[in-house]
């Protein structure tokens, strides 16, 4: 079946550092939406941070961020679906941040990312990627709507433990994963990529055999599983590689080109 919705990770799926997108990869991305086929970004990243790059690729197909808690059309505006904690269980988190004294950051859809204890070391892993993060002395006064999700940047050799501790504190109610050795995400319990693939795949009227997503993280697991094809990169961690119909090379050969160039361009070699 010919591919007509195509997602596509960011960090080590088509971005060569924070900022770059390769060249043969943003030519082959450019000439699949010139064929017809929706692409869209899935990312964990904030839609702040992630616009620059649906502008660079000249998307108009809405974009997952956060997990897939937020499906988000830059191009029109419109919010195709929103997914975020309870407000009583975000304030629940807050107490939970204040008593640990962690470097919470809660993310309000397209507006940044706001909290009340900012370390040197998570606004710059923040900034350094293009976020906006705003510091005030009472989050609960700010989320009075369900934000998209929380985010905590913790040392490496104690993030581990530290997700143990708020899976149990948090009893099932909010899920709770290391994207990044030194990233911690809190999000609904319903919330991922694979949901919002589903979703948008619906949106558009499109069947799951002509779906194709390719990323390389456990955060990627459920969509790559999902997708009539799902791709993981060569670099991809061994769960993602696991449920993946196809390997593609490692983002340092530009694997996301070859991909897109095989299944979906359909040129030779």
């Amino acid at each position: 079946m010919p591919i007509r919705l195509l997602a596509l990770d960011l960090d080590g799926t088509i971005l060569a550092d924070l900022h770059t997108i390769p060249p043969r990869t943003q030519a082959a991305i450019k000439a699949a939406v010139a064929r017809g086929v929706y692409v869209s970004i899935a990312t964990g990243r904030e839609y702040d941070i992630t616009h620059k790059f649906v502008e660079m690729l000249g998307l108009t197909t809405p974009t997952i961020c956060c997990q897939g808690g937020l499906i988000y059309n830059g191009h029109t505006g419109e919010t195709i679906n929103h997914d975020g904690l309870s407000v009583p269980l975000a304030h629940q988190l807050i107490d939970l941040a204040r008593a640990r004294r962690l470097a919470l950051h809660l993310c309000l859809g397209g507006s940044g990312t706001y909290t009340e204890f900012a370390t040197p070391f998570s606004r710059q892993i923040l900034e350094d990627v293009g976020g906006v993060v705003v510091e005030v002395s009472d989050l609960k006064q700010v989320v009075t709507v369900p934000p998209t999700k929380g985010l905590i940047v913790h040392p490496a050799d104690e993030a581990g433990a530290l997700v143990t501790e708020l899976q149990a504190t948090l009893n099932g109610n909010l899920s709770v994963f290391r994207s990044h050795t030194m990233l911690i995400e809190v999000t609904s319990p319903t919330v991922s990529k694979g949901h919002a693939l589903a979703f948008l795949a619906d949106y558009y009227g499109i069947p799951q055999s002509e779906v194709m997503a390719i990323g390389d993280q456990d955060n990627d697991i459920e969509m790559i599983a999902w997708a009539g094809l799902g791709v993981a990169m060569g670099n991809a961690s061994a769960g993602a590689k696991a449920v993946a119909d196809v390997i593609a090379p490692p983002l340092s050969e530009e694997g996301a080109a070859w991909a897109i160039e095989k299944y979906i361009l359909q040129v030779a070699g």
